[in-house]
């Protein structure tokens, strides 16, 4: 059985019926787990050693529990970075949004918040927002303007040179946010 994610309830009845049957199942890794990182699965599949020195170092998972596979995505970012000047030359702040769709209510607020705050405050040169790829924000834009603020919505740029583009990188709690990490940017 493989299942794309267990602590919730619709992988974990699965995870469930797969132990007592003595079957064997496997998780993939849902996202950038953190210190607290648990699952039901007897295997987890994780994106490179990167990865799993993480999860056994940091959050003292059992070596023999994690299958290293596919694309080693964040040593890639690691070596993307590594080559690449950091800096930009107007100064441009960065906002990875985060959801998957069902939240646009509660961007929407987070928003609103946020832009009458950088409106109190000397505005970055430019303001790059990259949102889910499932969320309908395209009326940001129009929310900016609002507060004076000019912002560039979802630029066409792969996620690590959005990042390489922006001095500063604001996130909520996202996979995508590892990234900015990588980068050392703060």
């Amino acid at each position: 059985l493989l299942v794309t994610h267990d602590p919730g309830p619709s992988g974990l009845a699965f995870i469930k019926a797969t132990q007592e049957k003595g079957l064997p199942h496997l998780v993939l890794l849902h996202g950038s787990p953190s210190y607290i990182h648990f699952f039901q699965a007897d295997t987890q599949l994780i994106w490179g050693s990167l990865m799993k020195r993480r999860l056994v170092t940091h959050a003292k998972v059992d070596p023999h529990r994690l299958i290293t596979g596919g694309h080693p995505i964040y040593q890639d970012y690691l070596d993307y970075f590594r080559t690449r000047s950091l800096a930009s030359s107007v100064f441009t702040l960065g906002i990875l949004a985060t959801g998957d769709g069902n939240y646009e209510w509660h961007q929407a607020l987070y928003f609103l918040d946020l832009f009458r705050a950088l409106s109190l405050i000397n505005t970055p040169s430019r303001v790059l927002i990259r949102t889910h790829g499932m969320q309908n924000l395209a009326s940001l834009s129009d929310l900016a303007r609002q507060f004076n603020l000019q912002v560039t919505l979802n630029p066409p740029l792969r996620l690590e040179e959005f990042n390489s583009g922006c001095n500063v990188v604001i996130t909520q709690n996202s996979t995508a946010a590892l990234v900015p990490l990588l980068a050392a940017k703060p």
